[in-house]
């Protein structure tokens, strides 16, 4: 540890004596303030452009960056820094380097240049919305969100999720997993599959999910729920479910991250928000789409689901007097 720490010292103050004066941003490369002109210029340029004057530290983490630039969006800052071997102070400098005010400063700027880069920031796919106009605002949102949805539904296999609905049916457990925004999502996913007849776990603690994964065996199936594919928090709950046997499911929106490379299945979870701070708000409307159909078949494929929903109804309407 104090190693880590005086290496970690030692590459601060290499960094400070490293770092241009204010004055030397009057050149060509900036204007006057040179985190507004940085801004304007595409990421992956500016990038590319200050890889001759960054620390080797800052070259890994840009390298990684450039190679995997579809999966940093959603990468906590901490994990990035696991990931490329360096710490969580030197990604904060790294996003100083390139003219970011900070790492969410940063992903913001990447999500906008890929999105520029690939051509899926057209006014088609991701409209502006008008202050002015509340009735077209609304309109926009509704065919955003019908957008999400059909592309989600066109991208399910029908082999695939045919597969999926009758490991659910016959799993002794299902575990539902999630993360974040991600975690009522799951937690309203258990509460459906339960009503079916199924058993079905699920936390909003990363430890109760990691020792429910590790009581799952063969023939169970763990859900996980991940817009990015990329946390590490699932990460171990699919290893830990997957060393015991279970049949791992992602319902995701990329198919190239850690999560997706190591489920059976893949359900993609389409979604227009290519911005994180989108005025449409982020939506998980895909995923949900993904689950409800699978429940919808889960229930029309065992044939006693029926009768277990009735039961949970007469439970539930029944005249008690309740503490």
């Amino acid at each position: 540890m104090k190693q880590d720490k005086d290496a970690s010292q030692i590459e601060e103050m290499r960094y400070a004596s490293e770092m241009p004066s204010a004055t030397m941003h009057t050149s060509s490369q900036f204007t006057t303030d040179p985190t507004e002109d940085a801004s304007e210029r595409n990421l992956i340029t500016r990038i590319l452009s200050t890889m001759g004057s960054l620390s080797n530290n800052e070259r890994l983490v840009a390298n990684y960056i450039i190679q995997h630039q579809s999966a940093i969006a959603g990468l906590p800052q901490a994990d990035l820094a696991h990931i490329c071997g360096v710490s969580p102070s030197t990604i904060s400098r790294f996003c100083k380097r390139i003219g970011e005010k900070d790492y969410h400063s940063f992903q913001l700027s990447l999500v906008q240049s890929i999105g520029l880069l690939h051509g899926s920031l057209h006014h088609e796919t991701q409209p502006s919305v008008s202050d002015d106009d509340a009735t077209t605002a609304l309109n926009q949102l509704l065919q955003l969100r019908i957008a999400d949805l059909t592309t989600t539904m066109d991208s399910l296999k029908k082999d695939s999720i045919n597969e999926v609905v009758e490991a659910i049916i016959h799993a002794h457990t299902l575990e539902v997993a999630g993360t974040g925004r991600t975690i009522p999502m799951a937690m309203d996913a258990a509460y459906k599959f339960e009503r079916a007849g199924i058993m079905s776990v699920t936390s909003e603690y990363y430890e109760k999910l990691i020792s429910s994964a590790v009581l799952l065996g063969e023939g169970d199936v763990l859900l996980i729920i991940s817009r990015s594919g990329w946390s590490g928090v699932l990460q171990q709950v699919l290893h830990a479910a997957k060393d015991h046997g279970a049949t791992i499911v992602a319902i995701t929106a990329n198919k190239n991250s850690p999560i997706a490379f190591h489920s059976d299945y893949v359900l993609l979870a389409n979604s227009n928000d290519s911005n994180l701070d989108s005025v449409s708000g982020n939506s998980r409307m895909a995923e949900m789409l993904v689950i409800e159909a699978l429940y919808m078949l889960v229930c029309m494929n065992k044939e006693d689901s029926s009768s277990y929903m009735e039961m949970h109804k007469n439970y539930v309407m029944s005249n008690v007097d309740l503490p």
